[in-house]
């Protein structure tokens, strides 16, 4: 019971986990635009990180093990019914049975009931597996402990002769057919997977307390024994925390240092300061439960399993794939609409940058020096003089030159290369010394 909870309850909450963090990711991407804050990737990190640590727990070592807890418990639970169902198939009148009736008294299992084996351990016809954490009868935390399995004692009571083969002291047991002669048994069988052996006095119990001091024999009881102990079951759960709880989550602080403070590694000061900041993180409590539980159950997302309805309520998306297609579908539109934004902003730029490499362009009043320029052209038909050397958009974008760095680069004019020049360097096309 407890060994199958410690794989039922961490495979559950690690996909209660992937199920929050992606259904709080496709939230984000629908009422953000995909814009998180550093509190909600922190947010994200924590439910990502609960769900590796429940992963975790299912990893090939941790699996194994619990898988030999249930094998060993299994062999002695199989072993012990089917001794069990044996003998209750060993009786003949209702004075003479291998069992005693359930009602005790010592009296003989009639053989009516030979198939009514009481429904406990040493029943095999259970359903299936349950997972529970709760401890089986007389299991501790320390060892088994039943005061009918305290010692080696006897495990028969008669009511008259003893005539079982298989309970009978060895002296007169019949399996050796001891009564010839020497045929008295000297070894110690044992049954129910070592629960009962054959002892010189007949047919006792093992002292099952004490799962150290047993032989060899009582092998398969031991290690069922020993898998009881070790399975302690699982308490991995999804839970969704609050503010108030998420400032006293070791996890949740490392993370928030680690993202919020940019802290790599977190440190360990400023404790009050950090659990105060989380504390009123996410608009506290009620607005956290509202936005962060609520919300993502009753959220409309787009339907894309079908035409009709158009839009579904988030909380019905319970398989990966399909919240994997609504979480992509957001983001692609969020992308789109990055892209637009970011094209209409560089249209904007490249017409404040054409005007003013035309203004540069325009500064120029001599063909040559402007048709020299890789991104103005002379225009000799233009009537304006001021006009004449113009921007040639083609021509810049033939010779590489972006609008850009027409407008940081201010080409030089006439007047430009003859400013501030000396008579030695003052020379033809552009410079004429005059005293």
């Amino acid at each position: 019971i407890r060994a199958a909870v410690q794989l039922t309850k961490p495979a559950e909450a690690a996909r209660q986990y992937l199920l929050q963090y992606m259904k709080t990711k496709i939230y984000l991407e629908k009422v953000q635009n995909g814009v998180y804050t550093p509190e909600q990737q922190t947010l994200l990190a924590y439910y990502a990180e609960k769900a590796r640590k429940s992963l975790n727990k299912l990893q090939s070592l941790e699996i194994k093990q619990t898988l030999t807890q249930v094998r060993d418990a299994a062999r002695a639970e199989a072993s012990i019914a089917s001794f069990v169902t044996a003998l209750a198939h060993i009786t003949a009148a209702t004075t003479h049975s291998r069992l005693e009736d359930e009602t005790g008294s010592n009296a003989a299992r009639a053989a009516a009931n030979k198939v009514s084996v009481k429904p406990t351990a040493c029943a095999l016809d259970r359903a299936g597996v349950e997972d529970s954490n709760e401890a089986p009868d007389s299991i501790s935390d320390k060892e088994f402990a039943n005061v009918n399995l305290a010692s080696d004692g006897d495990a028969t009571v008669t009511g008259g002769g003893t005539a079982c083969t298989l309970t009978a002291q060895k002296a007169s047991n019949r399996l050796l057919n001891a009564g010839a002669g020497d045929q008295t048994i000297t070894g110690e069988p044992h049954y129910a997977g070592g629960l009962f052996f054959l002892d010189t006095t007949g047919l006792k119990n093992r002292n099952a307390n004490k799962q150290g001091d047993l032989p060899a024999e009582a092998k398969v009881l031991q290690k069922a024994l020993i898998a009881a102990h070790a399975a302690k079951g699982s308490t991995e759960q999804f839970i969704f925390k609050k503010p108030s709880q998420l400032k006293t989550d070791q996890d949740f602080k490392r993370l928030w240092r680690n993202i919020v403070l940019n802290q790599l590694p977190a440190k360990a000061t400023d404790e009050t300061a950090v659990e105060d900041a989380i504390a009123k993180a996410f608009g506290g409590d009620e607005a956290m439960e509202a936005t962060y539980n609520a919300n993502l159950k009753t959220t409309m997302v787009v339907n894309l399993k079908g035409d009709e309805p158009k839009e579904v309520q988030l909380q019905t998306l319970v398989n990966f794939d399909d919240l994997e297609r609504v979480l992509t579908h957001y983001q692609a539109l969020n992308a789109d609409t990055l892209k637009s934004k970011i094209k209409e902003f560089q249209d904007t730029l490249n017409k404040q940058d054409s005007k003013a490499a035309a203004d540069t362009c325009n500064k120029i009043t001599n063909k040559n020096e402007c048709d020299n320029k890789p991104y103005c052209s002379y225009n000799a038909t233009e009537q304006e003089t001021t006009k004449k050397c113009q921007f040639n958009e083609t021509k810049a974008s033939k010779s590489r030159v972006p609008v850009t760095q027409v407008q940081t680069a201010a080409a030089e004019t006439t007047t430009d290369k003859r400013k501030d020049k000396k008579k030695d360097e003052c020379k033809s096309p552009d410079c004429k010394w005059e005293s």
